[in-house]
């Protein structure tokens, strides 16, 4: 799934180590989280705002539907001004 992150939220395992919980927008507009446990959030950490390919499964806790991530990539921003021109033509 690709999503732009909004914020994160640290904390930490009853062993002391770290984990995150990540909010995204979809490409919709519509709210998504994620989980981060200690492995991956070590593998695969936060890098920013922007937009990242994530790849997990859907989890139920609580109620509340969430991605565990097991991957995690940052995607690279493109500029448009780099883009040739026919990548706005409108079909």
């Amino acid at each position: 799934m690709i999503g732009y992150l909004v914020t994160t939220k640290n904390t930490r395992t009853k062993k002391g180590q770290p984990m995150y919980f990540g909010t995204f927008y979809d490409c919709q507009g519509q709210v998504f989280d994620t989980v981060h446990f200690p492995d991956v959030a070590a593998k695969f950490p936060f890098r920013g705002r922007g937009f990242y390919e994530i790849k997990g499964k859907i989890v139920e806790d609580f109620g509340v539907a969430m991605i565990e991530v097991n991957r995690m990539t940052k995607l690279p921003l493109v500029n448009k001004r780099q883009l040739p021109a026919e990548s706005f033509h409108k079909e």
